[in-house]
C-alpha cells in the first residue's frame, strides 16, 4: 500500500531529522492521503487516527511559519477533515468543534486578503464550504438558528462569486445547492 509506505518513509525520516520543514509536511501528506484511503475503506477510525496524526505535524509547522498562507490553509483542510469523519462517526459535538477550528482559520485568512484589497475567489469558495459545513453540524445538534446563520454566509459567498462571474457553471450550481 503505498500511501503507507510513503507515510512510515516520512515517519522514519523525521524521527532521524525532526527539524527537516520538508519531511514533516510530507509525513502531514502521507498521513492525510492514508487517512483518505481508510475513509474510503469504511474505516473512519483509522482514518481520524492519520487525519489527526496530519493534524498534528502541521500545527507544528503552523506555529513555526504562521505567515505561510498555504500552510494555514492546510491547517484548516485538516481540521475539516476531521469534522468530516468526526461527523460520519455521528460525534457531532466534536465534528462541530473541529469545523469551527477550519472556519476560524478561513476567515482569518480571507480578512486579511479583504483588508490588503480585495478576497480571491478560490478562498471565498473554501470560507463558503466552511460555513456549510457547520452549518450542517449546527443543525444536526438542533441549532436551527447558528445553521441558518452559517447558510446565510454561505448563500452570500456564492452570490458574490455569481456576481464576479455569471457564466461561471460551477458557481452557480453552489448557489443554486446552497
Amino acid at each position: 500500500e503505498g500511501c503507507r509506505r510513503h507515510r512510515d518513509l516520512y515517519a522514519d525520516l523525521v524521527e532521524r531529522v525532526p527539524a527537516d520543514r520538508d519531511f514533516r509536511l510530507e509525513l502531514a501528506y502521507g498521513a492525510s492521503n492514508l487517512g483518505a484511503v481508510r475513509q474510503r475503506q469504511g474505516l473512519a477510525d483509522a482514518a481520524l487516527e492519520r487525519f489527526r496524526e496530519c493534524l498534528a505535524q502541521l500545527e507544528g509547522l503552523a506555529q513555526e511559519q504562521p505567515e505561510d498562507r498555504a500552510l494555514q490553509l492546510e491547517l484548516a483542510t485538516s481540521h475539516h477533515q476531521i469534522g468530516q469523519t468526526l461527523e460520519s462517526l455521528g460525534q457531532l459535538t466534536g465534528a462541530l468543534a473541529a469545523y469551527r477550528d477550519d472556519l476560524a482559520i478561513v476567515r482569518r485568512l480571507a480578512q486579511e486578503e479583504t483588508d490588503a484589497g480585495a478576497l480571491s475567489a478560490p478562498l471565498r469558495v473554501r470560507r463558503a464550504t466552511a460555513e456549510a459545513s457547520t452549518g450542517r453540524a449546527l443543525l444536526r445538534l438542533g441549532d436551527l438558528a447558528g445553521a441558518l446563520d452559517a447558510y446565510q454566509r454561505e448563500v452570500a459567498d456564492f452570490v458574490a462569486l455569481g456576481a464576479l462571474d455569471p457564466d461561471n457553471a460551477r458557481w452557480q450550481r453552489h448557489l443554486a445547492v446552497a
